[in-house]
């Protein structure tokens, strides 16, 4: 399990991950991330969606960031942003909300999505131990 000092190192990777696809970022030294809007695309829909979540999580509110989240992906492409998107989901859901159940689904659609690739090992360890908290 990464500290939560290692979560800017994996949004760092994760975005190199995806910058072909993905609006250029400007990362602060908090690891909150700013896109530079430069389009209305699904990356860009994706980033807005990070973006609005990591504002909730600086607030405290990591409900709202998950919904925040989910909510984007409700309709999202099967794109790298949407794999980060659920992959950011099942971390706040595992690790701050305590839901393995919504944790699971989340790293499963990253699994699903299979991009960006940056995450999905951790996606099939974090899902595997989302499951196996769920056994009683």
């Amino acid at each position: 399990m990464r500290s939560s000092g290692g979560s800017e190192l994996l949004v760092a990777a994760v975005v190199l991950a995806i910058s072909s696809s993905a609006v250029a970022r400007d990362f602060r030294t908090c690891g909150t991330i700013t896109p530079t809007p430069t389009s209305t695309s699904t990356s860009t829909r994706a980033e807005q969606a990070i973006e609005d979540a990591d504002g909730l999580i600086a607030k405290g509110d990591a409900k709202g960031a998950a919904d925040v989240l989910e909510a984007y992906l409700d309709d999202a492409s099967e794109d790298a942003g949407a794999g980060l998107a659920a992959f950011l989901l099942g971390r706040i859901a595992q690790d701050q909300l305590k839901d393995p159940e919504r944790a699971a689904a989340a790293f499963a659609r990253t699994i699903q999505i299979g991009s960006p690739r940056a995450v999905q090992e951790e996606a099939r360890v974090r899902r595997a131990r989302a499951l196996d908290a769920m056994t009683p």
